[in-house]
């Protein structure tokens, strides 16, 4: 079977395009996306195209060759009679605004850069160029870095919007059939230097393990295929019941502890992505945050991309560390409209007085004048309507209000006295009574 055959059987074997499909093609000028390219239009009948489009990311890292590299890719269109679309990114920028490495700087921008492109054409599929090599590649990194199952999978010949052609074909494959049909392609110089983890593996480990084991690359992709079918297997057996996503959080239900360890892993890992750690999550990150449900409420983890875990009476929660922010100072005033903590307060005189959740009620005259809207601090002290005096953290345990939301409830207070926890309860120091004059009415509501 010749190369085109059996890159065509393996495109309608995994259904990557659906008919009349208007596609971007990512093309380096690298072999791979050459013949890529060359490939989606011999075959543009038989796959049922309608339009291909070409787009090159110029990353500016090596100065002319990159321009070089542009200028082929333009030239190859030209010849080939092919739309195409060029970006201009600036990766070094974006090392020091994100404080990323390279590799990674360099593909965050590549792939925002084919979002921006599908969204101006109106393209329905991106076609990158990834073989079986890179395939192995990816699975060993993934392998390295601690992944399970699901990282053994590697890339998918379809996820979303991408189609990935030629993961049935290896670099060398590629390379010949492009000698034969006297194709030129580029060759990118930084793909020598050793420094970079991916080169590594390329130029110096698989190699030598091809050596030994020379149908190894073929032999990676086929452990990454039936990684697929099991993790697919799994998958359909995973109760997503437990996890629970409410505003600005991600919970993972405490029922989940007794699970199957293969399924509660998998839980831990999609509540990272839905917390927005969707990378540099590691097997280190998934075993502390197993660790989590085994510690007291209220314990915390931190992890990377600003995640921040809290064990609360029931669940464990993610969220962004940016979220936990204490509220400064406010004095107390009448009237007074203000906003915090993705809460409204509006506090004015009650005409009349209806209670209901969203409202509180309080003497005006038992307000001290030097009363202060504040978060908690250590020492407060709350005696709640139709209570005894405690500490705020007993009130707090007592209402069940985990730790790291007590650090964003609003209080009403005079010096460490706690006159009003909003949306909770009031002080028996400043209730209504037969003798109140005049009522102050507070109302709540939500961003």
């Amino acid at each position: 079977m010749n190369i085109f055959q059996k890159v065509f059987d393996f495109c309608q074997k995994e259904n990557l395009f659906k008919n009349r499909a208007d596609v971007a093609v990512g093309v380096s000028g690298g072999a791979d996306s050459v013949f890529l390219l060359y490939f989606l239009i011999k075959y543009k009948t038989k796959l049922g195209l309608n339009n291909i489009v070409a787009v090159h990311v110029n990353h500016n890292l090596r100065g002319n060759e990159s321009d070089d590299d542009q200028k082929f890719v333009e030239e190859l269109c030209k010849e080939w009679n092919v739309l195409l679309i060029t970006k201009s990114v600036n990766v070094k920028g974006k090392m020091k605004e994100q404080k990323a490495g390279l590799e990674e700087s360099a593909r965050i921008l590549r792939y925002k850069a084919f979002e921006e492109c599908m969204k101006e054409t109106m393209l329905d599929t991106l076609c990158l160029a990834h073989h079986q090599n890179d395939q192995a590649e990816t699975v060993l990194m993934h392998i390295f870095r601690g992944a399970g199952l699901a990282g053994a999978c590697g890339m998918f010949a379809k996820s979303e919007s991408i189609v990935r052609p030629l993961l049935c074909i290896t670099r060398q494959e590629i390379e010949q059939e492009l000698q034969k049909l006297d194709i030129a392609f580029r060759t990118d110089s930084s793909n020598a230097d050793n420094g970079f983890s991916r080169n590594f593996l390329r130029n110096k480990i698989l190699p030598e393990v091809e050596n030994i084991y020379p149908n190894a690359i073929n032999a990676i992709f086929n452990f990454a295929e039936n990684c697929k079918v099991d993790e697919e297997f799994i998958r359909q057996n995973l109760d997503k019941n437990y996890l629970k996503v409410e505003e600005d959080q991600t919970k993972i239900l405490l029922a989940a502890e007794d699970l199957h360890p293969s399924l509660k892993f998998r839980l831990i890992k999609d509540a990272f992505v839905l917390a927005g750690a969707y990378k540099n999550i590691e097997q280190k990150h998934l075993l502390m945050l197993n660790e989590l449900f085994k510690m007291k409420t209220g314990s915390m983890q931190n992890f990377p991309m600003s995640i921040v875990a809290y064990k609360d009476y029931d669940c464990i929660s993610l969220k962004q560390a940016k979220d936990l922010q204490r509220t400064a100072e406010i004095a107390f005033e009448i009237p007074a409209k203000f906003e915090k903590n993705k809460i409204r307060v509006s506090v004015g005189f009650a005409k009349e007085v209806k209670f209901d959740k969203d409202k509180h009620y309080l003497d005006y005259i038992k307000i001290p004048h030097e009363a202060v809207w504040r978060t908690r601090k250590n020492g407060d002290v709350f005696c709640k309507l139709g209570g005894c005096k405690k500490t705020l953290s007993n009130y707090f345990t007592d209402k069940k209000i985990v730790q790291r939301e007590r650090d964003n409830i609003l209080l009403l207070c005079y010096k460490n006295e706690v006159l009003l926890v909003a949306g909770y309860d009031i002080s028996e120091l400043v209730k209504i009574d037969e003798t109140t004059d005049k009522v102050v009415e507070i109302k709540y509501g939500r961003k």
